[in-house]
């Protein structure tokens, strides 16, 4: 039986192959092999260094992700796989289901007070891989190909540019200070935070010891949120004794990022078959970004791409990334395979629940897009009669079921502050808020359909595989789903913040693999010349874009109510495709002129270079940054805060409390909000966080959006907690301490100075442990 459309098929060399220059081979050739892949080590470690990362912290979490995450997935994914494509395949998706086991198992033993036990699944999968005899091959080594040497180098660059882009717009914004300890065990504080940052790490302390959980700066407030992420965190942190202040801040995003960009060049491999893919994918996802025409506006429709602001903000959507990424590589599988009947699947189908799962408990929107990219590929093999119909069906009640639990179990049955509201989203690109009126209907589909435009040029590559064969691949009508899904879901839903971002998010790396999968499979015919074509295009796409923008000019033109300069926002298209259909046509007839045998026709040159001409354009932007993010980490560059400052007085106040306390304990603060009073924006979390216990009341934020009406400026909705816990600091007394003793459990009260000094009568009433100029700690007793 021949192989479905576009499976990996590869060879295996059998006799030597000779060639003109001499070539290292045995151990050394293995050793180089392996030279890409701790050059980007290296550079991640040196990035996080530059930002402050003690070395040693570095390492140590470098060695737990290695032998507690990718040891024992590595050996699980090759225990199920089936065909072997190759190492970096074997890895990437082994380390994804590591991190997805970890996770599930903490949560099914938290009811239990064990979830800091979520290790040892390591260990035993280790243990039994290596001593059952019919599983002791998933040691043997990888025969498949295991692509080009370059191929290596394209995709350790691309992690090396996230790593300096991360370096030098995030972690250079958001300063750590060393407090003491020494080796892995060093301690530190955050110096200023984006806001958002103090709130993850608050809840990552809080789900180790208490169940059922809880927002630890409410006390008792339900947690209704996707918390893999911090799952994850807090069991990295309790096995290898890390501070999660360098998790959250430094440690985790990095290789995060790296594993989504290598399984993003999965992906293309497994769709594609083409070894070349995967770099090429690799590069495309995470320099890709919306095409930005106009020389007078950065980001006339919002951000989206591979890097954004949200990748090391969000840490719920960065772990949930690599997860989605490999739940959607084990999905294409599944529904190409017709070999093997449902039981002989029954572990890659244990792996795709498992994946997406994880997926989903990260990041909700994930699912979403996972559901419609599979109901896309039912309905298209439906149409065809393909028997494949079967495993696409079987797959989407799966997903389904898997959202539903995530929908109930995490999230309350609660969809938050989501709601259907189509075009909302339109409203704030900045090209519509800078030359268009957001109320007018007209002005929003002109903005809309400038928006989808420079969104999906990222994946126009998808256009070079319109072919009889790949049109019946479901794997193609899958991933053209999610992409579909992840744009439609962000249009036509409105959330607080702009989160209805997170489906275009989702799906933005399946863009860059679509056009990777096109590029890739147009020169399948001459790889070599092809690649080197499909590179030049790249290059040449980005040049043409910076070449629209200086000629746009400036300065943005005038908005005329209600009409808008449609001259002046349609020539910088028209100038962007008649340049790319210029040098495509020339492309073309050089090819026609040169007429050497072997080679790719000359109308796919055409359309090879102009869609590598359009997905280059989509590159302009980002790797600008890149190279401004690298210059920027050589030069020693300052950051620029980006969020509110944690006092240090305060953050050792708290480091106080935090190693006095007992993990029960709560504390009580007179901390709750940023920004004056009358304006009063309760995203504070610090104390929570860092004391790494309950907070009887610091900020409100985010458990608003489950009560109508309520923001994050709204007073606390319960106005007699706030009065009992604002009482012991402003006008204490015995009562309005036993109170707070006796009703809540609080033994501890942090005042931050900063903010308000306490009446100097509660040192009767409880007994001052700490203090200096910026905070104080009392024990209630």
């Amino acid at each position: 039986m021949s192989a479905p459309a576009g499976a990996a098929v590869e060879g295996r060399v059998t006799g030597p192959v000779t060639s003109g220059r001499a070539r290292p081979t045995g151990p050394a050739r293995r050793a180089l092999a392996y030279l890409p892949t701790v050059v980007a080590v290296l550079a991640c470690l040196a990035v996080l260094s530059r930002y402050g990362t003690p070395v040693p912290v570095a390492v140590a979490f470098l060695l737990y992700l290695g032998l507690m995450v990718a040891l024992p997935g590595t050996l699980v994914w090759r225990a199920v796989r089936g065909d072997q494509v190759s190492f970096t395949e074997d890895v990437a998706l082994g380390s994804a289901v590591g991190l997805a086991v970890q996770v599930l198992l903490a949560l099914a033993l938290a009811p239990f007070g064990l979830s800091g036990w979520s290790w040892v699944w390591a260990p035993v999968a280790v243990a039994l891989t290596a001593l059952h005899p019919r599983l002791r091959r998933v040691w043997s080594r990888p025969t498949a190909s295991p692509g080009s040497a370059l191929g290596a180098w394209v995709q350790a660059g691309a992690v090396v540019a996230a790593a300096v882009w991360l370096g030098a717009t995030a972690m250079a914004n958001n300063m750590i200070a060393y407090v003491d300890g020494s080796g892995p065990w060093s301690r530190g504080v955050p110096v200023t935070a984006y806001v958002d940052l103090p709130f993850h790490h608050a809840i990552a302390s809080g789900v180790m010891d208490h169940f059922p959980l809880v927002y630890p700066y409410l006390y008792d407030e339900p947690l209704r949120y996707h918390l893999f992420v911090y799952e994850h965190l807090a069991g990295a942190a309790a096995v290898t004794g890390i501070d999660l202040t360098w998790l959250v801040y430094r440690l985790d995003p990095l290789p995060l990022v790296a594993l989504g960009i290598v399984l993003a060049g999965v992906l293309a491999r497994r769709l594609s078959g083409i070894p070349a893919a995967a770099p090429l994918a690799a590069a495309v996802v995470t320099l890709s970004a919306a095409v930005p025409v106009y020389g007078w506006i950065d980001y006339p429709f919002q951000n989206p791409g591979f890097l954004h602001f949200a990748t090391y903000r969000s840490p719920t959507q960065t772990f949930g990334i690599p997860l989605f990424l490999a739940a959607v590589t084990v999905t294409v599988m599944l529904v190409r395979d017709e070999r093997r009947g449902w039981r002989g699947r029954a572990g890659l189908l244990a792996t795709f629940a498992v994946l997406a799962l994880a997926a989903g408990g990260s990041k909700s929107t994930f699912l979403p897009v996972l559901v419609c990219g599979l109901l896309l590929a039912l309905a298209v093999s439906l149409l065809l009669r393909d028997r494949r119909w079967r495993m696409s069906a079987g797959l989407t009640a799966g997903a389904t079921a898997c959202f539903a639990f995530v929908a109930v179990v995490l999230l309350g049955g609660a969809a938050g502050s989501l709601t259907i509201a189509p075009l909302n989203l339109v409203h704030s690109f900045a090209l519509t808020q800078q030359v268009a009126d957001p109320a007018l209907t007209s002005h929003r589909v002109l903005m809309l359909g400038l928006g989808l435009v420079s969104w999906l040029l990222a994946g126009a590559g998808v256009v070079l595989l319109a072919t009889r064969r790949t049109m019946r691949d479901p794997a193609l009508w899958l991933v053209v789903g999610v992409a579909v899904a992840g744009v439609c879901g962000s249009l036509l839903t409105s959330a607080n913040g702009l989160s209805q971002l997170y489906f275009l998010y989702a799906a933005w790396p399946v863009l860059g693999v679509l056009s990777a999968w096109g590029l890739a499979a147009a020169v399948r015919r001459a790889p070599r010349a092809g690649m080197a074509l499909v590179t030049g295009a790249l290059l040449a796409g980005a040049v043409v874009l910076r070449l629209v923008q200086s000629l746009d000019g400036p300065e943005a033109p005038e908005r005329i109510v209600p009409l808008i300069p449609l001259r002046a926002l349609g020539t910088p298209w028209l100038m962007l495709l008649a340049m790319c259909l210029v040098l495509a046509c020339a492309a073309a007839g050089a090819r026609l002129v040169r007429r050497r045998p072997g080679g790719l026709p000359p109308v796919t040159v055409a359309l090879v270079v102009l869609v590598g001409l359009l997905v280059g354009g989509s590159l302009a932007q980002r790797s600008e940054e890149v190279v401004a993010a690298a210059r920027a980490v050589v030069g020693g560059t300052p950051g620029s805060p980006e969020g509110w400052p944690v006092p240090r007085d305060g953050a050792l106040a708290a480091l106080l409390v935090r190693d006095t306390a007992a993990a029960d304990d709560v504390v009580a603060t007179n901390a709750h909000c940023y920004g004056p009073p009358e304006a009063c924006d309760a995203r504070h979390f610090w104390v929570a966080a860092l004391t790494e216990r309950r907070v009887l009341l610091e900020g409100w934020a985010y458990p608003e959006g489950f009560r109508p009406g309520q923001t994050r400026t709204s007073p606390f909705w319960d106005q007699e907690r706030y009065a009992h816990n604002e009482a012991v600091f402003t006008d204490p007394s015995q009562d309005a301490v036993d109170l707070l003793a006796d009703r809540y459990g609080v033994r501890w009260l942090l005042v931050d100075r900063t903010i308000s000094v306490e009446d100097p009568a509660l040192a009767r009433y409880a007994t001052l442990v700490h203090e200096t100029d910026g905070a104080a700690v009392y024990r209630i007793d």
